[in-house]
């Protein structure tokens, strides 16, 4: 908690004050069905297990289909029963296959989102003539349609805004890049909860298995999603590093040029250098005068320099070359003579 920043901090406490006040006063004194809340529990635990986490910078989120559970439960059984049945569920993801242990003020911070996004949920819900055990499906679509609206919205802007501030970065990039895309998901699970209601309350209970295929499937289709992601990622930092070193090589070799530049003017003797590979050819400026030419006088390839050979000595400049790159001699040795034609 203390490394985080004062915002984050602030907001994390707000979080976690606001849903222990909502938990005080919204705690169910009884459970309508226990058998069915038993079932819901059942299930809460298996799909919480599947979760998805989302590439959102220097802290981690995670995509659950156990949000089809929570509509499920507040069609079934009410806001109270979901709100238990929702912090069970951050319970688990918060706690089990984590990349690395949650500290407890994370884990507390899950657990006041989805207390809060419930009972957002729930109010919208009601707001919109929603009612427990609808058994039409013409009564229940809109109430449902806003219920896991407001369910997506407020559950993903609590935590964009906190990894937001626990990261400094801005708060609309970071509810675009990492959760805008998650919209769907929200809506299938509120789809299937729907059906899956409909049909255990039309006494088709055995149907309702078949509603967890548009969930699984979503959820599926998020991790490659999620996996390309992260591969670009990777490969955006690669070409970051290759680039970053690519630089550093290229100052590099610039300043040892300039070191060699300025050791060959400190020299009393003419050099030259030949880049056989690139033809790119290197003449000091006292190997210029030594035998009569401007300093200025341009010499950027082997052939600039190759003409002031003087002709009775090409022959054996040649011979001696082509020895030397066919391994014959380890180093390429040899006194000639050079002209300039004074004009």
């Amino acid at each position: 908690m203390r490394t985080l920043p004062f915002r984050a901090r602030v907001f994390v406490v707000t979080t976690v004050g606001a849903a222990a006040m909502v938990l005080v006063y919204q705690l169910p004194i009884h459970i309508p069905d226990a058998r069915v809340f038993a079932v819901l529990a059942i299930t809460c635990i298996g799909t919480s297990v599947l979760k998805l986490r989302l590439p959102v910078g220097k802290s981690a989120a995670n995509v659950s289909v156990s949000y089809t559970v929570d509509f499920a439960s507040l069609l079934l059984l009410g806001v109270g029963p979901a709100m238990l049945l929702s912090m069970l569920s951050a319970c688990i993801q918060s706690t089990f296959r984590t990349v690395r242990r949650n500290p407890p003020h994370r884990v507390l911070f899950n657990v006041a989102t989805v207390i809060l996004t419930v009972q957002v949920a729930g109010l919208a819900f009601d707001a919109f003539g929603g009612r427990l055990r609808v058994t039409a499906a013409g009564e229940l679509a809109v109430p449902l349609a806003s219920a896991a609206l407001a369910y997506y919205l407020c559950s993903t802007s609590l935590v964009a805004l906190a990894v937001a501030l626990s990261a400094a970065q801005p708060i609309w990039s970071t509810w675009r890049g990492s959760f805008l895309w998650t919209a769907p998901g929200y809506f299938v699970g509120a789809i299937a909860a729907a059906a899956g209601t409909l049909l255990f309350l039309a006494g088709n209970g055995w149907l309702v298995p078949l509603g967890a295929a548009p969930v699984v499937l979503t959820f599926l289709s998020y991790r490659v999603y999620v996996e390309r992601i992260e591969a670009e990622q990777r490969h955006k930092q690669e070409v970051e590093r290759l680039h970053a070193e690519a630089v550093d090589a290229l100052r590099a070799a610039r300043e040892s040029e300039e070191r060699y530049a300025l050791a060959a003017r400190g020299s009393n003797d003419g050099l030259w250098d030949w880049n056989i590979a690139t033809d790119a050819f290197y003449c000091s400026e006292r190997w210029k005068m030594m035998i009569g030419l401007p300093a200025e006088t341009p010499m950027g390839r082997f052939e600039d320099w190759y003409r002031y050979i003087h002709e009775d000595d090409v022959a054996i400049f040649n011979r001696a070359l082509v020895q030397h790159l066919e391994g014959a001699s380890p180093q390429f040795q040899l006194e000639s003579q050079h002209v300039v034609e004074i004009q």
